[in-house]
């Protein structure tokens, strides 16, 4: 049986040692030199056409074929370790795990788009509160009492002062009759009141303003004012009478010098019972116009109450 080529350097090493060997004679020497060329016949013959072509000894294309084979399976380790790992990922023992996996990353995609429904869904909500609180809002609004100066076919509700001066032995104080009325659809409650006659010295300047921002003198109320009801509230000056001096200068029918104000404030809320139910507030500032004369007849003299001041004395919120 010839000697395959990875066996060639024992051969060499088995033919030298023969070679020196004592017991070899000439007749040995010459078969095994008939042998050696045989064999090597055998070991050079073409074995394919690629092999005949190759210029160059049998060792050098050897070596290069080992170098391309260990090459060639040097590249494809990396494909064969993933191969490898493919075929351990998907073996029937870690199928169970991969379910679980898919199933648990549903599960998240799925919490993940439910968060986001009940975020929008959330936000729609809100929306819709504070669409439906606006709406309950507009309605109580609509249906809020308003307290008002009730106006006749010329002139307002309020009744001519009746004046006294202060003099020995009088006692009447100087008062003024205001009606007031509830415009609005629904009760109200007064929680405080303060209306007052004051006496200015000037036609167009409110005599004293503080009268609307410091609450001495205030008086605190807790009574029902009914819809489309009118009441009547007393004005008096603070000391309640008017000085002598002054009642002669407002009742001059030449220049005057001296004017009376009627000023003061109606606080109140609605009946509706809410926690923090809004307060409304109504200001009125009038000028009283004694023994005025018509525009259309010089003949007819009149005394009435004309709204004056400046417009946030005037207003109802």
């Amino acid at each position: 049986m010839f000697a395959r080529p990875d066996d060639e350097p024992q051969v060499l090493d088995r033919l030298r040692a023969a070679f020196s060997g004592s017991v070899c004679t000439g007749e040995m020497k010459l078969a095994l030199i008939a042998a050696i060329i045989l064999a090597a016949l055998v070991n050079f013959a073409p074995r394919s056409e690629a092999r005949n072509q190759l210029p160059y000894p049998h060792g050098q294309l050897h070596a290069e074929t080992k170098n391309q084979v260990t090459t060639k399976t040097e590249n494809k380790q990396p494909e064969r370790k993933m191969e490898a790992y493919l075929n351990r990922l998907f073996s029937p023992e870690n199928l169970p795990n991969i379910a679980l996996y898919c199933v648990g990353s549903f599960g998240i995609i799925v919490g993940i788009f439910t968060l986001f429904v009940l975020i929008e869904q959330t936000k729609a909500t809100k929306r819709a509160a504070v669409a439906a609180l606006l709406n309950a809002q507009a309605v109580l609004n609509s249906e809020r009492p308003w307290i008002l100066i009730p106006t006749k076919s010329e002139f307002s509700e309020i009744e001519q002062p009746m004046l006294f001066a202060r003099l020995p032995g009088e006692f009447r104080i100087s008062y003024c009759n205001v009606w007031i009325k509830n415009c609005g659809r629904t009760p109200a409650r007064i929680i405080e009141q303060k209306i007052r006659l004051v006496v200015g010295r000037e036609l167009q300047a409110i005599p004293d303003p503080a009268i609307y921002y410091e609450p001495d003198a205030a008086t605190p109320e807790n009574y029902m004012f009914p819809p489309d009801d009118k009441i009547v509230v007393q004005a008096a000056f603070p000391d309640g009478f008017i000085s002598a001096e002054d009642l002669t200068q407002v009742t001059s029918k030449e220049k005057k010098t001296r004017y009376i104000w009627l000023c003061g404030y109606f606080k109140y809320v609605d009946a509706f019972g809410r926690i923090e139910s809004p307060i409304y507030e109504t200001r009125i500032c009038y000028r009283w116009v004694y023994d005025a004369q018509s525009q259309i007849d010089s003949d007819i003299h009149k005394n009435f109450w004309i709204m004056a001041g400046p417009r946030e004395y005037n207003r109802a919120t």
